[in-house]
């Protein structure tokens, strides 16, 4: 906005979930007061592809310039752009590979015609953001990659381990501070993986994970609900058939048993592989932390 001498700049990303943008929160104003209508309207909008001057360059990945918003029929902001003195515009794409990842848009209270010179610049400006984005999203990957379990997305032995000495160094600074480790293996795992292959082995594996998991979501979430206090928890794949489970700021020992039996609960139904009933129990065992600890592989 400053090398522009523009009076508002915007940002926007590309949701999550879904084709349209939502906004970041981070802009910048030269008068907030006197563009007060235009931020409030922008806090709740979203735009879908061709919406807007946001719309078209979600679209169209490329620059965009409007002369004058108000006079813009497919201008979501028409009003509250008026009202705020704002009149011409322009925005741009950050390209992460061919996908748009965010746009950025700045406006005036001038009418001005298109710069050809000032697109150029910009949209090489959205090239250079985009590598920085492309860069992060591979060290994010490769982060995640290193500390997940690629069949069940649960955190895999190294992630675990950290959590463990987490709670380790926890203990030691807070002995009131609960924590046990949950260790679970599955019974008839083999017979699964020889008798009907290894997809249904690694079918079986990602369902026992996610009943083992919805039964710690359930209880956290239904603890929340109550005003209860529920422990902080990772349940993680170790590999083949073993998962373990951290239960660390529990209210009393006990919550670990209680954990341990829901979760034998959960892995007791039946699982269906190619109209083929399987049935499979589970062991776990239950390691309470203390101070005496010294390293988590001892745990």
């Amino acid at each position: 906005c400053q090398y522009t001498g523009w009076a508002f700049g915007n940002s926007w990303r590309r949701a999550s979930q879904g084709e349209h943008l939502v906004p970041t929160g981070i802009w910048w104003a030269r008068d907030r007061k006197a563009l007060e209508a235009f931020l409030a309207d922008g806090e709740v909008q979203t735009f879908l592809p061709g919406e807007g001057i946001l719309g078209r360059v979600l679209a169209d990945a490329r620059p965009q310039w409007v002369v004058d918003i108000g006079s813009d029929a497919n201008c979501p902001r028409a009003r509250s752009a008026a009202q705020s003195g704002l009149r011409s515009a322009f925005a741009f794409p950050v390209r992460a590979g061919i996908e748009v990842a965010a746009i950025l848009e700045f406006l005036t209270s001038d009418l001005i015609l298109p710069d050809a010179e000032l697109l150029q610049l910009v949209e090489q400006i959205g090239v250079q953001l985009g590598r920085v984005i492309e860069r992060k999203r591979a060290e994010e990957k490769l982060v995640y990659e290193a500390l997940h379990d690629p069949l069940t997305g649960l955190p895999n032995r190294a992630l675990y381990m950290q959590d463990v000495k987490t709670a380790l160094r926890r203990g030691r600074r807070d002995p009131e501070n609960l924590f046990a480790t949950l260790f679970l293996d599955l019974y008839g795992f083999k017979l699964v993986n020889d008798g009907l292959g290894h997809a249904a082995g690694d079918q079986l594996l990602i369902e026992c994970a996610e009943r083992l998991q919805k039964v710690l979501v359930d209880q956290t979430s239904g603890a929340a609900a109550e005003g209860r206090r529920w422990p902080r928890w990772t349940l993680a794949r170790l590999g083949g058939d073993e998962f373990t489970v951290l239960l660390d700021g529990m209210d009393t020992r006990d919550q670990a048993s209680e954990v341990a039996q829901m979760m034998h609960q959960a892995l007791k139904p039946s699982y269906v592989f190619d109209a083929q009933e399987v049935f499979i129990g589970s062991s776990i065992g239950i390691a309470h932390g203390s101070s005496d600890y010294l390293d988590v592989m001892d745990l």
